[in-house]
């Protein structure tokens, strides 16, 4: 199976201001189709279609719709979203890397600043 990439992910600015990094944007991102899988190098999102085309200098995951239980967490240095998943086995920790399985559907609302 393919991965997803940055052409299989959906953006849609929900609310547009100003921050203290210059633009502060609510915006949903849909992605997941139950065919691509994660990679583990996380899903690519690109800066201008979140609305910062410049950088993004905060991230933050307020909302995932979807009821697969993933977290979401934002990779700034490589500027990917990152899947965890909830692992009850103590010497891998709480939450463990989402990747090589095709995820269904899921919608993610962020806050994003930057210019």
């Amino acid at each position: 199976m393919a991965d997803i990439a940055a052409g299989n992910v959906t953006y849609a600015i929900q609310d547009r201001g100003w921050g203290t990094f210059g633009y502060k944007n609510i915006v949903k991102i849909t992605f997941g189709d139950g065919a691509l899988t994660l990679a583990a190098a996380g899903v690519p999102l690109t800066k201008g279609k979140l609305g910062c085309p410049n950088a993004i200098k905060s991230f933050k995951v307020i909302e995932s719709v979807a009821t697969s239980g993933y977290v979401w967490a934002y990779d700034h240095s490589a500027g990917v979203l990152l899947g965890y998943y909830g692992n009850y086995d103590a010497a891998d920790g709480p939450l463990i890397l989402f990747t090589g399985a095709a995820p269904a559907a899921q919608e993610i609302w962020v806050e994003v600043e930057g210019f």
